[in-house]
């Protein structure tokens, strides 16, 4: 089975190859697991191999190059059959920058690295952690096709930030949002705003969808600072943590859940930790109202049943 797709494949090859990797297993909990270790196993053979080089004897080289042979099958087993996660988010990021092949060969690329570095001791699912990995190959394929859309990480995020709060405003004012209002909402100064604005301007939107889905995923979001820590391990968890509390907090009326994502920064507001007074002007409620709401949500978390599908994140950190 092929494991790649030629640059110059047309639609009738990659049906073809969709087809010959529909037909691989998908792994449970377990195989991965057994898997994960088959290849750390086999890694840590090869660098003993390197190490002893003139050293071991016959004996304990056949040995460790018995484990490198299981790791590398290991691999390639963990790989295919998680082809098919690639192919989900190349469909998703697909754009005139490079064709669906080439995003397909560029993300299997990425979840061969992920199959390396992955540590089955962790627990989480082996696609939550390589989806990190797929992305930002083909993400940085993209950037090498469009240098355009390179600009500073941090400015990258208030960008998509402020078309994001114009798409919202514009939705509920029914009407285009003034520079004022969209301000307030992003917790930007007006001046900022229009520099930041004159900066979308000048380069290719990092809000443009990346596939025709409906989902949420920009170029923006897709693509990585250079100045920030990106290691996928800490991303992997943060996402995870992330999950279970909105999971935990999911049955909070609406407004509790807007004011709570808010005030800690989680949701469609991640990395974005607004003030008491922030979410009161912004939610037209009064600022002990936030403080109540808040104080609620984290008698919430505090409780047993709750706290129990958090406890494994906290005794990490």
């Amino acid at each position: 089975m092929r494991s790649s797709i030629s640059n110059d494949s047309g639609p009738d090859a990659v049906r073809m190859y969709l087809n010959e990797i529909g037909q691989v297993d998908l792994l449970n909990a377990e195989d991965e697991r057994r898997l994960g270790k088959l290849i750390k196993d086999g890694i840590a053979a090869q660098v003993a191999l390197d190490a002893g080089e003139g050293k071991l004897g016959l004996r304990e080289r056949r040995a460790l190059q018995r484990e490198i042979k299981e790791g590398e099958k290991a691999k390639e087993h963990m790989v295919r059959a998680n082809l098919r996660l690639v192919v989900s988010i190349a469909r998703r990021y697909d754009r005139k920058e490079l064709q669906l092949a080439d995003l397909i060969q560029e993300g299997n690329i990425g979840l061969m690295h992920a199959a390396d570095k992955y540590d089955f001791e962790k627990g989480f699912k082996f696609s939550t952690y390589a989806t990190w990995w797929i992305r930002q190959s083909m993400t940085r394929a993209m950037a090498d096709q469009g240098r355009n859309i390179r600009i500073p990480g941090h400015m990258m995020e208030i960008v998509n930030r402020v078309h994001r709060v114009e798409r919202e405003l514009a939705t509920e004012l029914e009407r285009d949002p003034l520079p004022e209002e969209v301000a307030v909402r992003c917790g930007l100064t007006v001046d900022k705003l229009l520099e930041v604005m004159q900066i979308a301007l000048t380069t290719t939107s990092l809000d443009a969808p990346v596939g025709s889905d409906t989902d949420d995923l920009t170029v923006g979001d897709t693509i990585a600072s250079q100045n920030e820590n990106n290691d996928p391990q800490e991303v992997t968890e943060k996402a995870l943590l992330s999950e279970a509390v909105e999971r935990t907090l999911s049955d909070l009326p609406p407004r509790d859940q807007e004011i709570v994502a808010m005030r800690f920064g989680i949701g469609k507001y991640v990395g974005q930790v607004h003030t008491l007074e922030e979410v009161a002007k912004i939610q037209k409620v009064t600022r002990e109202r936030v403080r109540q709401i808040e104080q609620k949500t984290l008698a919430r978390l505090r409780h047993p049943h709750n706290s129990a599908n958090l406890r494994a994140f906290m005794d990490d950190n």
